[in-house]
C-alpha cells in the first residue's frame, strides 16, 4: 500500500521508524506472552503474534531485500505453524484437552505426533534449512545493511523464545519431562476446549498427510532456491513504485524482474539460525527444570514475574468477567442512605462498602422464613454471577 499510494508523499524515514517501533513491541510482547502460556493453541497464537512483529521489522526496511525476507519468512512460517496447529487439534481430539500441564506425559508412545511436533518447533526456532530460517537470515541481513544492528539480535531472541516455548510444551506432553509448576492462579487452560470430532485413538494416516505436507512446504521454501527466488521477484515488483505508476497511467507492460540479491544462504545466516535453535533448546530446558533456579533468584525476578503475571491475567480471560462485573457493580451501587452497604456518618467521598460477610449491620431478628422462600430482609450481597 505504501509503494502504491504513499511513496513520495510520506517520508520513508518516518514510515520506517514507525513500523520498526510497532514491530519490535509486537515481537517482544508476543514472545513473552507465548512463553507464559499453558494453553497450547494460545501458545501457538502468541508465537504467531511475535513472528508477525518480525515480519513487520523486516518489511520496515522498505527495500527489496527486507520485503524479500518478510515474504520468505511468511511462507515458511505458514507451513510450520499450520503443522503445529494440526498436531494441537489431534491432541484435543485424542485426549480431550490442549492444556500443557494436564497432558503431562499423556502423549508417551505417540511417536509420530511427537516427531512432527518437534520438527515444527525446531523450524519455528529457525533451524536451517527450513524456510523460516532462510527468511530470518535474509531479514537479519537487510536490517544490518539498513543500519539497524539490533535486528539480528531481535530475530534470534524472539525465535529462541517462541521455539523454546513450543519445545517445552512438546517435552512435557510427549516425553513427560519436567516438573509441574505450582500456583498458576486464574489462567486459561486447555481443558475447556471442546472436541470437534469423535474420540481418536492415535493418529489416523490420512490426518498425518497434511501435517507432513506443510512441514515439507516449509522445508522447500528454504531448501529449493527457486521458491526463494520467485518470492524475491515478487518483492521487487511489490516495491517498484515507478513501475506501478507506468502500468496504471501509461498502460506499460510488466517487464522481466531480475532475481534480487541475498535470497540464498550465507554463513552468517546459517550460524545465527543454529544459535537461535540452541537457545530455544536452552529456553525449553529452563522452562522444564528451572523452577529451583527461579526460586533462588526470586528477589531479582519478582518485578518481571509481577509484570508478566499481570499481562497473563489480562489475556487469560479473567478481565472479561472482572471488568464488566465491576462496571455493573458501580452502576447498581446503592444510593440510599439507609442501605446496609453504606456506612452512616462517613464524610462525603469516604463512604465505603462493607464487602466482607458479617461486617454489614445485622437486621432485626425475625421469625424464620418458610422453607424455599428467600428472606427479603437479609442484607444485600454481591455474588459472582449475580450481575450477569
Amino acid at each position: 500500500m505504501y509503494w502504491a499510494a504513499f511513496a513520495g508523499v510520506l517520508p520513508v524515514v518516518d514510515v520506517r521508524r514507525a513500523f520498526l517501533v510497532l514491530g519490535v513491541l509486537t515481537a517482544l510482547l508476543g514472545a513473552l506472552m507465548c512463553l507464559a502460556q499453558r494453553h497450547l493453541k494460545r501458545l501457538l497464537a502468541f508465537s504467531t503474534v511475535a513472528h508477525v512483529g518480525l515480519f513487520v521489522c523486516s518489511a520496515a526496511v522498505a527495500d527489496p531485500a527486507g520485503t524479500t525476507g518478510a515474504a520468505i519468512y511468511i511462507a515458511g512460517q505458514a507451513g510450520a505453524k499450520g503443522a503445529l496447529f494440526l498436531v494441537a487439534g489431534l491432541l484435543l481430539n485424542t485426549y480431550g484437552s490442549v492444556d500443557e500441564l494436564s497432558l503431562h506425559g499423556r502423549g508417551r508412545g505417540a511417536w509420530l505426533s511427537a516427531t512432527l511436533f518437534a520438527v515444527g518447533a525446531l523450524a519455528l526456532a529457525g533451524l536451517p534449512p527450513f524456510g523460516t530460517a532462510l527468511g530470518k537470515a535474509v531479514g537479519e541481513d537487510a536490517l544490518s545493511v539498513g543500519g539497524y544492528g539490533f535486528g539480528p539480535v531481535l530475530l534470534v531472541v524472539v525465535s529462541a523464545l517462541t521455539g523454546g516455548a513450543v519445545l517445552r510444551a512438546g517435552g512435557r506432553i510427549f516425553l513427560g519431562l519436567g516438573t509441574l509448576p505450582r500456583g498458576q492462579g486464574n489462567e486459561t487452560t486447555g481443558d475447556e476446549e471442546e472436541r470437534e470430532t469423535r474420540w481418536l485413538h492415535g493418529m489416523p494416516g490420512i490426518m498425518g498427510v497434511p501435517i507432513v505436507a506443510l512441514l515439507l512446504t516449509c522445508l522447500a521454501v528454504g531448501a529449493w532456491p527457486g521458491v526463494a527466488q520467485a518470492l524475491g521477484r515478487g518483492a521487487v515488483r511489490f516495491v517498484d513504485h515507478a513501475g506501478y505508476l507506468a502500468q496504471v497511467f501509461h498502460g506499460a507492460s510488466a517487464g522481466p524482474v531480475p532475481i534480487p540479491e541475498g535470497t540464498s544462504w550465507t554463513l552468517l545466516g546459517v550460524t545465527l539460525g543454529l544459535v537461535s535453535t540452541v537457545l530455544a533448546v536452552a529456553v525449553a530446558a529452563l522452562g522444564l527444570y528451572g523452577g529451583a533456579a527461579a526460586g533462588r533468584a526470586g528477589p531479582l525476578l519478582r518485578p518481571f514475574a509481577v509484570a508478566l503475571g499481570g499481562l497473563r491475567r489480562l489475556h487469560s480471560g479473567t478481565w472479561r468477567t472482572t471488568s464488566p462485573g465491576c462496571c455493573s457493580a458501580s452502576a447498581c451501587w446503592p444510593r440510599c442512605s439507609g442501605s446496609p452497604l453504606v456506612r452512616r456518618g462517613a464524610p462525603s467521598g469516604a463512604r465505603t462498602m462493607r464487602r466482607r460477610r458479617g461486617t454489614a449491620p445485622r437486621p432485626r431478628k425475625l421469625s424464620p422464613s418458610p422453607a424455599g422462600r428467600r428472606d427479603k430482609t437479609a442484607p444485600f450481597q454481591l455474588r459472582a454471577g449475580s450481575l450477569q
